[in-house]
């Protein structure tokens, strides 16, 4: 199923560089922000997640009106992945959420989007 420990140390790794780049950046510890700041720091959480977004999306050929040559780089695609993530994971601690809140409710969340999909129809709904 999934390693929560796996989990968690992807966690931690992004907790860790983002309580450095706080304290030297802005001169601020990033686990004891005030709700302003918080709302302030989300907005730039935001914006960067946004930019990550677009960058994976010109990894792969998507414009409907263009003939599609582009060979997909996978691993420039996966690296583009790795940064939405990691700017998401930032913005679920920036927060104040744990490791512990976030994949507990990853999986509350999915036994309910599989609950939904499965009461209509799921796979045979067509």
């Amino acid at each position: 199923m999934y390693s929560s420990s796996s989990i968690c140390e992807l966690w931690k790794t992004q907790l860790e560089f983002n309580k450095k780049l706080f304290k030297s950046k802005y001169g601020l510890d990033f686990c004891n922000l005030t709700n302003e700041q918080k709302n302030v720091y989300s907005k730039e959480f935001f914006n960067h997640l946004m930019v990550e977004v677009v960058e994976a999306m010109q990894e792969i050929p998507f414009k409907m009106h263009k003939v599609q040559q582009k060979v997909v780089d996978e691993a420039k695609l996966l690296e583009e992945f790795i940064d939405v993530f990691k700017f998401l994971l930032g913005w679920v601690q920036l927060r104040g959420f744990t490791c512990e809140q976030f994949t507990e409710t990853f999986f509350s969340k999915s036994e309910k989007v599989e609950k939904i999909f499965n009461n209509e129809g799921g796979e045979n709904n067509e």
